[in-house]
């Protein structure tokens, strides 16, 4: 690790001192992830996917990262780096799409463009020996001011009930109750997706700011309605 001082003092250096200076550095960034097989969501302003990465090992520099993305029709592959020096997740694909995000320990999350759109991700550490990380794709609809068409929306969850709630421009952290409830509140709006069965219609907000979502398993069809309701959110 290199420390770059601000000014040059000539004289006695202290090991103390400088380990002091070593320390201060290292403590003022932040944690990050590593090595590991990812999983998670992908939102764009048009559809929702999936996204599967896995981080390789490294001996030092980045760690070596690649993964498929699968968005509407559309599968790319990618590949890029986890870069622990700065707690950054970098991947691109070869048809256009660059996704980067910070990376923490045991998730990651961030933005993505392509050349003809951009959203959002999150993404899990699958734990070792460990149910599979749960994905859930569908819609969320707006109700004030009236809004008839829906936003893609997605949502990422682990064994344990964790839980990353994921639209175009946001992702709001949260947790999942066993399939019942779902609550995911995010710093801007403050907006809850509603402690209620994931079958049933499904209401979020507060105050006057309010609206609907639906979920089901990505890959399964969700309800296409602002009642929601109709998506199973169990395999």
């Amino acid at each position: 690790m290199l420390v770059r001082p601000t000014s040059i003092i000539r004289g006695v250096v202290f090991p103390g001192a400088v380990l002091a200076l070593l320390s201060l550095s290292c403590a003022n960034k932040p944690p990050s992830g590593g090595p590991g097989t990812y999983r998670g969501v992908l939102v764009s302003s048009t559809a929702t996917g999936s996204l599967d990465v896995t981080v390789g090992e490294a001996s030092r520099g980045p760690f070596p990262a690649s993964g498929t993305l699968v968005l509407g029709d559309t599968t790319s592959s990618l590949s890029g780096t986890l870069d622990r020096s700065n707690a950054t997740l970098s991947l691109s694909s070869t048809d256009g799409y660059q996704l980067t995000g910070d990376s923490r320990p045991a998730y990651a999350f961030g933005s993505f463009t392509s050349s003809q759109d951009r959203g959002s991700f999150a993404i899990y550490l699958e734990p070792a020996n460990s149910s599979p990380v749960i994905l859930f794709c569908g819609s969320f609809f707006w109700k004030f001011p009236a809004d008839t068409s829906p936003s893609p929306f997605a949502v990422a969850a682990t064994p344990s009930g964790a839980a990353m709630c994921v639209g175009p421009s946001f992702v709001w952290f949260g947790n999942l109750n066993g399939y019942d409830a779902l609550e995911c509140e995010g710093s801007a709006t403050s907006a809850v997706l509603g402690n209620v069965d994931l079958d049933a219609g499904n209401q979020w907000g507060t105050g006057d700011d309010y609206g609907s979502w639906t979920l089901a398993p990505c890959g399964a069809s969700a309800a296409d309605g602002p009642d929601g309701g109709s998506g199973s959110a169990a395999d």
